[in-house]
């Protein structure tokens, strides 16, 4: 995706009441989030937080899907 169109997305993107924070751009550290676009057989969505931390690639990294690993 490119940097537009994450920014596009994010700022369509409606957030919760759930624990008091409402802006899904950020997450509870108040870093951005991290949106890319795996292609190999199917494209896949992979979305993450870099952490409390806010360095990539680190073990508090949260990634959507469990288990991938942050993209380079």
């Amino acid at each position: 995706m490119s940097e537009s169109e994450i920014t596009l997305l994010m700022q369509n993107i409606r957030g919760t009441d759930c624990g008091g924070f409402n802006n899904p751009a950020l997450d509870l550290w108040n870093h951005r989030i991290n949106i890319a676009l795996k292609s190999s057989n199917y494209p896949q969505i992979i979305i993450w937080s870099n952490g409390k931390d806010n360095i990539s690639g680190t073990d508090d990294d949260l990634i959507i899907p469990y288990g991938q690993k942050v993209p380079k």
